[in-house]
Protein backbone atom coordinates (compact mmCIF):
# COMPACT_ATOMS: atom_id res chain seq x y z
CA UNK A 1 0.00 0.00 0.00
CA UNK A 2 0.80 3.84 -0.55
CA UNK A 3 0.46 6.81 0.96
CA UNK A 4 -1.75 9.62 -0.64
CA UNK A 5 -3.52 12.70 0.37
CA UNK A 6 -6.94 14.03 -0.41
CA UNK A 7 -9.14 16.88 0.11
CA UNK A 8 -12.89 16.25 1.72
CA UNK A 9 -14.99 18.63 2.39
CA UNK A 10 -16.85 18.46 5.99
CA UNK A 11 -19.43 17.00 4.86
CA UNK A 12 -17.96 14.29 3.03
CA UNK A 13 -15.67 13.64 6.18
CA UNK A 14 -18.36 13.67 8.75
CA UNK A 15 -20.44 10.79 6.32
CA UNK A 16 -17.44 8.91 5.88
CA UNK A 17 -16.76 8.88 9.62
CA UNK A 18 -20.27 7.79 10.02
CA UNK A 19 -19.93 5.10 7.67
CA UNK A 20 -17.03 3.92 9.59
CA UNK A 21 -18.49 4.15 12.75
CA UNK A 22 -21.80 2.10 11.67
CA UNK A 23 -19.15 -0.76 10.32
CA UNK A 24 -16.62 -0.67 12.76
CA UNK A 25 -13.71 -0.25 10.53
CA UNK A 26 -11.28 2.77 9.65
CA UNK A 27 -12.14 6.00 7.36
CA UNK A 28 -9.34 4.65 5.28
CA UNK A 29 -11.20 0.96 4.95
CA UNK A 30 -14.09 3.09 3.61
CA UNK A 31 -12.33 5.11 1.17
CA UNK A 32 -10.31 1.91 -0.48
CA UNK A 33 -13.94 -0.15 -0.33
CA UNK A 34 -14.89 2.58 -2.45
CA UNK A 35 -12.39 2.89 -4.57
CA UNK A 36 -12.50 -0.68 -5.58
CA UNK A 37 -16.18 -1.19 -5.92
CA UNK A 38 -15.88 2.56 -7.77
CA UNK A 39 -13.36 0.58 -10.05
CA UNK A 40 -15.14 -2.39 -10.62
CA UNK A 41 -18.19 -0.49 -11.67
CA UNK A 42 -20.22 -0.72 -8.63
CA UNK A 43 -21.90 2.06 -7.00
CA UNK A 44 -22.00 0.23 -3.17
CA UNK A 45 -25.49 1.89 -2.35
CA UNK A 46 -26.33 -1.72 -0.84
CA UNK A 47 -23.61 -0.97 1.46
CA UNK A 48 -24.42 2.47 2.12
CA UNK A 49 -28.11 1.57 2.91
CA UNK A 50 -27.22 -1.37 5.00
CA UNK A 51 -24.79 0.62 6.84
CA UNK A 52 -27.75 2.77 7.92
CA UNK A 53 -29.88 0.52 8.65
CA UNK A 54 -27.19 -0.90 10.91
CA UNK A 55 -26.86 2.61 12.11
CA UNK A 56 -29.84 3.27 13.38
CA UNK A 57 -31.19 0.59 15.33
CA UNK A 58 -31.39 1.46 18.97
CA UNK A 59 -32.19 5.37 17.73
CA UNK A 60 -35.42 5.92 19.50
CA UNK A 61 -35.01 3.19 22.22
CA UNK A 62 -38.36 5.07 23.93
CA UNK A 63 -40.82 5.37 21.01
CA UNK A 64 -43.97 3.63 21.59
CA UNK A 65 -45.91 2.74 18.37
CA UNK A 66 -49.62 2.78 19.23
CA UNK A 67 -51.04 -0.98 17.88
CA UNK A 68 -53.40 -0.78 15.03
CA UNK A 69 -56.57 -3.37 14.67
CA UNK A 70 -55.69 -6.43 13.74
CA UNK A 71 -57.51 -5.95 10.06
CA UNK A 72 -56.39 -2.46 9.08
CA UNK A 73 -53.39 -3.67 7.01
CA UNK A 74 -55.44 -6.15 5.10
CA UNK A 75 -58.32 -3.77 4.83
CA UNK A 76 -55.64 -1.55 2.96
CA UNK A 77 -53.98 -4.42 0.94
CA UNK A 78 -57.65 -5.49 -0.40
CA UNK A 79 -58.59 -1.66 -1.28
CA UNK A 80 -57.96 -1.42 -5.00
CA UNK A 81 -55.59 1.11 -5.87
CA UNK A 82 -56.16 4.39 -7.80
CA UNK A 83 -53.63 2.53 -10.76
CA UNK A 84 -55.78 -0.41 -11.09
CA UNK A 85 -59.06 1.63 -11.60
Amino acid sequence: MRRTNSYFEDRQLAGLDAMARAEGVSRSHVLRRMVDQALAGQDGRLDVDLAAIRGSFGAAPGLVVEPRPDDSRLLRLDAPREADR
